[in-house]
């Protein structure tokens, strides 16, 4: 058997996915398992709650890759996931797809309670606002105008079905709140969802969602419906069984579990008959491109902020979202769950894809143990691996997966549909906003035809910069490229070699001056390299040197 060339700890002894992962990176002898607490190794799989991220990527020579993105709760915790839909302008068409939702918090936190004129402006400028007052302006103009008064009050940490009322009582559900001592959302009550025959009984749909180290964004080709055992009863909302599909509370708490579906669950080979013989409609033309679209605007929202692209050290993550589909066959986003579980039969499946998607594609692993040779994945990141640029797509610096890899299938960009991979700004990869004023070079600078775009460029050894003028200064147009295309000015920081640079025109003096020093330090460099050839450093030969 090859010896094992990379080495990964456990931190989360209660993940049954990750452990399944465990038993498959070891079966390939090319992984070694080491204590939790050592930090020289290549995979951490740790618990999602307790990770030391600060620690990661300060191991010499190691590449260091996490089962989780720092930042991702921004998503899996309710109040968070509430606040980022309202106040991000690039979910705006929310509503279509998320349930009317505000955060409330107990009275006793002393938490700034925004009014109920301006509410959304409030909650960008305040970390913690109270929606109560807001909340309150909805719901008696919905009680007014007839739309539905049932709400439910959901903790933002909750799971499980713990911490939930419903009721068509605003007051009650204030009170309850208050009474609980932690944040709360309350979300507009579905009150007409889809139901299943035999038994009119409510459901949810969970998706299980990957995203590489790339932030590439993996859908897992099975979903599975979590259904309810009792009839559902819009006039009775004291029976949690009728409403709630939680496993834990239909176990608990119904008489009927396991009687339509084995564990209460339905497979998407299952749902796909019922739709076609119920209702006459399919499930990939009228569900699945819905839950695709919400899945990539939230996870495209919160990118800039959580991506490890340009970090000493590498994340994945599998995420399980939630949803609901009314009986218009609209979807609705009920939750994000940041450490799903998974369906028994389902883990052997999903476990392997994770590893050939996530961790495979981040490490060299071949049949022959040799960790020198080159990967098979398209889409490696080992430290020798570079980026390819393509002179007729945006100088994008994110590397594309494959469509497919095994159970996963990549949901391509919202941007690939158009003609021109630059004609839309909001949709361009590239017109993402600089950083700093600083850009390094993702590949040639391209400048679309017509533009001005003025550089300067900064040559340290193998790094090349490229610097935007000052405001104000007058533009100079840059030679176009040879042949004609549409791509964007890099839009991204991404580390390139200077044969990927095309001259922009004699650089400044401080430029020139910045280059003489540098080269005067090679210079000296060399020199000393050729005296310790000659056995003296700085003239002295080694046996007279004083010990230090």
């Amino acid at each position: 058997m090859n010896s094992p060339v990379y080495t990964f700890v456990t931190r989360d002894e209660n993940s049954t996915v990750y452990a399944e992962v465990s038993k498959i990176l070891l079966s390939t002898g090319q992984w070694k398992r080491l204590k939790r607490d050592n930090p020289r190794f290549n995979l951490m799989l740790g618990e999602r709650n307790r990770l030391p991220f600060g620690r990661l990527g300060h191991e010499p020579g190691l590449v260091q890759l996490v089962n989780y993105y720092r930042g991702a709760d921004k998503l899996c915790r309710k109040a968070s996931l509430v606040k980022l839909i309202k106040t991000s302008p690039e979910l705006s068409d929310s509503s279509n797809w998320f349930p009317e939702s505000y955060i409330i918090y107990p009275t006793n936190l002393n938490t700034p309670v925004a009014p109920a004129t301006n509410g959304i402006s409030h909650l960008k400028n305040n970390p913690k606002t109270d929606e109560r007052e807001v909340f309150l302006a909805s719901y008696h103009t919905k009680k007014e105008s007839g739309e539905g008064t049932v709400w439910i009050a959901k903790s933002s940490a909750g799971a499980k079905g713990a911490g939930i009322l419903i009721s068509h009582d605003a007051n009650q559900l204030l009170e309850y709140i208050d009474n609980q001592g932690q944040v709360h959302v309350i979300q507009k009550y579905l009150e007409k969802p889809l139901l299943l025959q035999p038994g009119h009984r409510k459901f949810d749909i969970r998706s299980w969602v990957l995203v590489d180290h790339h932030y590439n964004i993996y859908l897992y080709r099975e979903g599975v419906l979590r259904t309810s055992s009792e009839p559902y009863n819009s006039s009775d909302l004291q029976d949690m069984t009728s409403h709630l599909t939680n496993h834990c509370i239909q176990k608990e708490h119904s008489q009927n579990y396991g009687r339509y579906e084995e564990g209460n669950e339905m497979f998407f080979d299952e749902f796909r008959v019922y739709m076609l013989n119920t209702h006459n409609v399919t499930l990939e033309t009228t569900i699945l491109p819905q839950i695709k679209q919400i899945i990539k605007s939230c996870l495209s929202c919160i990118e800039p902020a959580i991506s490890t692209k340009h970090l000493s050290y590498q994340s994945f993550q599998l995420f399980g979202f939630d949803f609901m589909v009314d009986e218009s066959f609209k979807v609705w986003l009920i939750e994000i769950n940041g450490a799903p579980a998974c369906a028994q039969k389902l883990y052997p499946e999903l476990c392997q894809g994770i590893v050939d998607v996530a961790i495979s594609s981040t490490f060299t692993l071949n049949n022959g143990g040799d960790s020198s040779s080159a990967s098979s994945s398209p889409y490696s990141s080992s430290p020798s691996s570079t980026f390819i640029t393509n002179s007729n797509n945006c100088s994008s610096p994110k590397l594309r997966g494959p469509l497919h890899v095994g159970p996963f299938t990549r949901l391509s960009s919202s941007s690939s549909s158009s003609s021109s991979p630059c004609s839309s700004p909001r949709s361009s990869p590239c017109s993402s906003p600089k950083i700093s004023p600083w850009t390094s070079c993702g590949g040639p600078p391209l400048v679309p035809e017509g533009e001005d775009w003025t550089c300067e460029v900064v040559q340290d050894r193998n790094k090349v910069f490229l610097k935007k003028p000052p405001p104000g200064s007058p533009p100079q147009r840059t030679a176009a490229p040879s042949q004609p295309s549409t791509s964007c000015p890099p839009a991204r920081p991404q580390m390139c070699r200077s044969s990927q640079l095309i001259s922009t025109g004699p650089p400044p003096k401080w430029v020139k001056k910045l280059k003489a020093i540098i080269k005067e330090r090679n210079q000296q460099r060399g020199n000393r390299g050729q005296k310790r050839a000659a056995g003296k450093v700085d003239g002295v030969p080694p046996g007279k040197r004083p010990r230090s």
